[in-house]
């Protein structure tokens, strides 16, 4: 392949994990290389990089420099493709180079962690890792999509139960706020994030899964119907589960396509990918606290820009956490934040007067028709506080976007 553009991804002092950069040496042709220089240890580190346009639909295989191969996964969002392989046993210091090229047979590389599987029950799609619950995907169970329990380490549910659930002392405000989900409050003049008569609907289409030795990933395909019945767009949702179980980690690739027509995301606080977690591990109510990438803490977080945010608290036998961080290809990067202090935290690339006030407002975000928005994220579920976890590698590496 011909030369690629030199990228690297750099991580704050002290947090930072690795730092990655495209190799210095020409590959050979129908290569691509990427050089992993970590400044900390790491036993497990997932790493998403962009595949060459000519790539795609390639099975793809790779190797590192120890001579460990690996069988990495084909992550497709939009028009764009990824590998992602999960790296192990990262010494500070120790340059370790990643070579993919594409495979032309041979079996695939075995699994070298937990095995995450993805078991179709009914509508639902119940992700297990070693046979332990992950999370389940309900595309049938509401107005929306949403993904509902989800696991932590240990076992831990992160997500409230409310309203799929009745739990005796759970708060049961805000039904529209389902575990995991992304919607958004005004497109095209459609509500999407609240339910009831007058509000928008996302219908799942179309369900695609994949079992992978590092990860299982599961896509879908849905319609966004106004209250009139009209299709106002379409979008593609893409979850990698990864096979690791401390931190356990979901990469989510967001596509929304312009479909039937021009879309306008308008500037409402009503957004957009987010996750309620359960009371105990709220600022109000529980022993909860929030951060952010810039320091921020508890209610303060809520109206914010930040790269990510951290929420954590102790259910009586351990602490538990999660973290949602974007990626920098994202419109409007950093995002500000809908996270209160009651339990829900969300990314919101769309709203800014809400949060900033009437002088900060913009332009609202438009796409032409047949035009795509794409946005990435990545779920965080870890044991202990945000330091403990240390969430700054996990935004920072994996979800920048090399340019080619």
């Amino acid at each position: 392949m011909g030369r690629q553009a030199a990228y690297v991804l750099c991580l704050a002092a002290g947090l930072g994990l690795l730092i990655a950069s495209a190799a210095s040496a020409k590959p050979r042709a129908g290569e691509t290389e990427v050089t992993v220089r970590p400044v900390a240890d790491a036993k497990t580190f997932p790493l998403v990089i962009p595949l060459p346009p000519r790539w795609l639909n390639s099975p793809v295989t790779a190797r590192d420099t120890t001579g460990r191969v690996y069988s990495p996964a084909l992550v497709n969002s939009g028009d764009s493709e990824y590998y992602g392989v999960l790296l192990h046993d990262l010494r500070a210091g120790e340059e370790l180079k990643m070579i993919a090229k594409k495979r032309r047979g041979g079996a695939p590389a075995q699994a070298q962690g937990p095995t995450a599987r993805v078991n179709k029950s009914g509508d639902d799609l119940e992700v297990t890792l070693e046979g332990q619950p992950f999370a389940t995907i309900r595309t049938n169970g509401g107005p929306k999509p949403y993904v509902w329990p989800v696991w932590g380490p240990g076992g831990v549910e992160i997500t409230r139960n409310y309203p799929m659930k009745d739990v005796e002392g759970e708060d049961k405000d805000h039904p529209h706020h389902r575990g995991m989900w992304f919607t958004h409050g005004d497109v095209n003049g459609v509500d999407f994030w609240a339910e009831g008569d007058g509000k928008g609907k996302i219908v799942v289409r179309s369900v695609k899964t994949e079992e992978h030795p590092d990860c299982a990933i599961v896509k879908l395909a849905d319609d966004w119907i106004a209250a009139d019945g009209k299709k106002v767009c379409a979008d593609e949702q893409t979850f990698v589960f990864w096979g690791m179980d401390d931190p356990r980690v979901i990469d989510v690739f967001l596509c929304i396509r312009a479909s039937e027509g021009p879309l306008t995301f308008g500037d409402t606080k009503e957004g957009s990918f987010g996750i309620r977690v359960p009371k105990w591990m709220t600022v109000k109510a529980g022993t909860g606290n929030m951060v952010n990438s810039a320091g921020a803490l508890d209610a303060n977080v809520w109206g914010k820009r930040a790269t990510w945010v951290d929420c954590w608290g102790t259910d009586g036998k351990q602490t538990s956490g999660v973290a949602i961080v974007e990626g920098p290809g994202n419109p409007r990067f950093p995002s500000y934040w809908h996270a209160r202090d009651y339990g829900l935290f969300a990314a919101n690339p769309f709203g800014i007067k809400d949060f900033a006030g009437e002088q900060a407002a913009q332009a609202p975000i438009a796409i032409k028709k047949g035009e795509k928005l794409e946005l990435r994220y990545r779920v965080v579920l870890h044991s202990g506080d945000a330091g403990t976890a240390g969430i700054a590698p996990f935004a920072d590496l994996t979800l920048q976007t090399p340019k080619r």
